[in-house]
């Protein structure tokens, strides 16, 4: 899976703006992330180049991990290796979250709480 990088243009133009005192960075995004389709989307923010990269052909998944003082996201275009990752890690942990399992668009898939061995579909 392709990672999330600083946009080669904004961080030229950052370049740019060092040695002539100028702002143009801000007209650049800050991220960027190659799809599937091969194509390279831009967004000003991390999070929001993964999303804006998964509409174009790169589905991308959401594991959120819930432990009541923080909350840790983990991203990835498989779904069932994020599903083997969530529950090897709940039932590894010393602490058990409460985890969700979010489809490309934010919707949630299964969930696993402190308690529980198995992921819930969502729709049971």
């Amino acid at each position: 899976m392709s990672k999330v990088f600083e946009n080669p243009a904004y961080l030229r133009a950052k370049l740019y703006d060092v040695q002539h005192s100028t702002n143009t960075a801000k007209l650049h995004d800050k991220w960027a992330y190659v799809g599937a389709d091969g194509n390279t989307y831009t967004h000003p923010t991390e999070q929001g180049a993964m999303r804006f990269a998964g509409t174009h052909g790169l589905s991308v998944f959401t594991l959120r991990a819930d432990y009541d003082t923080d909350v840790c996201e983990f991203s990835s275009s498989d779904e069932t290796k994020l599903r083997m990752f969530g529950k090897d890690h709940h039932a590894a942990a010393k602490i058990k979250p409460d985890m969700t399992l979010l489809d490309p668009a934010g919707n949630t898939i299964a969930t696993m709480d402190a308690w529980a061995t198995e992921w819930t579909e969502a729709d049971q």
